[in-house]
């Protein structure tokens, strides 16, 4: 029987602690950063004198600096410091809007009722849909073809906004899914019967 001075116990290992772990982090933008320190010249100290009691005070000689903010301090005031807004161009004495040249405003041009004739022609083709818009709007279409005969800017507007969207209004138009309301296709709507 082993008594318990008898047993021997395992020698203990020691291992060495690890080295401490250094991080070294370059400084960001946010940091503190050390600035050198400008030893101070006979003249600023001269300008930080109080007047003696009972006389006027001086003005900072001509040629001496003023005391600058620290660099922190004047960027923090120039980043909240109120900005003048950028200048804007100067808008086109013409409006780039071919309906407003004509004189036209879309939301006057066409009743509810009418869109809805022209929304229901639509779905028999492209002729009947023109047909419509002639019937329900003839001062506006005449007056809009006449604009874009006399104007070549108007007329390649028109062509833009027709070759853009064009396609897509005229298949909505033909389905039936077209939003009779939406500027965009009252504005097809014209220039497709003025240019045709």
């Amino acid at each position: 029987e082993a008594s318990a001075d008898t047993l021997e116990r395992p020698a203990a290992i020691v291992r060495p602690a690890p080295a401490p772990v250094t991080i070294h982090a370059a400084p960001n933008e946010y940091e503190l950063r050390p600035t050198p320190r400008r030893p101070q010249t006979a003249t600023i100290a001269t300008s930080v004198r109080r007047p003696a009691p009972g006389t006027a005070p001086t003005a900072r000689p001509v040629g001496q600096p003023a005391a600058r903010p620290h660099p922190t301090t004047a960027s923090m005031s120039a980043a909240f410091a109120p900005r003048r807004p950028a200048p804007q161009p100067a808008p086109s004495p013409r409006s780039g809007d071919v309906i407003a040249d004509a004189g036209l405003k879309l939301s006057e041009v066409f009743s509810i009722p009418a869109l809805d004739r022209i929304g229901a022609r639509a779905r028999n083709g492209t002729q009947a849909r023109r047909r419509a818009v002639l019937d329900a709007a003839p001062e506006a279409v005449r007056r809009l073809s006449d604009l874009l005969e006399r104007d070549p800017r108007a007329r390649q507007e028109a062509g833009r906004f027709l070759e853009a969207e064009g396609a897509r209004l005229a298949d909505l138009l033909a389905r039936g899914r077209a939003s009779m309301s939406a500027d965009a296709t009252r504005a097809f709507l014209l220039l497709d019967a003025a240019s045709s």
